[in-house]
């Protein structure tokens, strides 16, 4: 039997921000897990720390939630084999999707296989290749997935709400429960929770996406500096968490 969709007003959504503001991220997983269906809730990962915190903390909760990851085919071979290690750790699956062939052939066929060192426009497009288009298919049947995002990653990143309609997947529900961690919040429940960490933090790295987007960074940087560090200033987002700009949190009177 097919699940039946579940999608909520912008009122709800407004409600839900503010009363969020004051829960814990364990709190607003927990409240998802009881809200949706379990074929209809998603955690999302780029395997990144953040991914794998709120990851670890629904398996708690739901042991059999999915957890959703995207190969871009321009991953750090880093990423490829941390994926086995955290299969290992959890013992279970982490569902991987690709971007379509015939999406990417007619692009690198026009602009070569690193058109994104060219403008920002076509780093964008490459993007949207690589994850924005494959995430939506993940979440084709998807009411509500959670994210890694949080406030202190970046400036572009710290209107961010708990929780939002993502308008850019057919308006289902995306939830943000780390948006007030620190990066050493996110460490701390790393080493209490025993979880292995990605080996490129360790090589300085505070940000990880494709290997060719992604650098070091210096003692002082922000967090996401590494991340298409040759584009002059801008939001620094692949388009896949949908911040192109600050987020408003929906105001509700009482």
């Amino acid at each position: 039997m097919v699940s039946q969709r579940r999608r909520l007003s912008a009122a709800s959504i407004g409600r839900l921000q503010q009363r969020f503001e004051t829960l814990d991220a364990a709190e607003m997983i927990g409240w998802a897990i009881q809200e949706f269906p379990r074929s209809r809730r998603a955690v999302v990962t780029s395997l990144q720390a953040e991914g794998v915190v709120i990851a670890d903390m629904a398996m708690e909760l739901d042991p059999s939630i999915r957890v959703i990851t995207i190969d871009t085919g321009r991953l750090p071979e880093e990423t490829l084999t941390y994926l086995e290690t955290l299969r290992a750790h959890w013992d279970r699956p982490i569902e991987v999707v690709y971007p379509e062939p015939a999406d990417l052939q007619p692009f690198v066929a026009s602009h070569g296989v690193n058109a994104f060192y060219a403008s920002v426009d076509l780093r964008k497009q490459c993007c949207n290749l690589r994850k924005v288009l494959p995430l939506r298919r993940a979440l084709g049947d998807v009411d509500c997935w959670l994210a890694g995002l949080r406030r202190s990653h970046s400036p572009a990143r710290a209107a961010v709400p708990p929780v939002h309609l993502d308008t850019d997947n057919g308006g289902i529900v995306k939830l943000n429960p780390l948006i007030a961690w620190s990066a050493a919040d996110v460490r701390a429940y790393m080493a209490e929770r025993g979880l292995p960490m990605h080996p490129l933090y360790a090589q300085r790295y505070t940000s990880i996406g494709c290997a060719p987007c992604t650098r070091a960074v210096e003692p002082g940087e922000d967090e996401r500096a590494g991340r298409w560090w040759w584009e002059a200033d801008t939001d620094k987002e692949c388009g896949i968490n949908g911040v192109r700009q600050p987020l408003r949190i929906v105001e509700i009177a009482s």
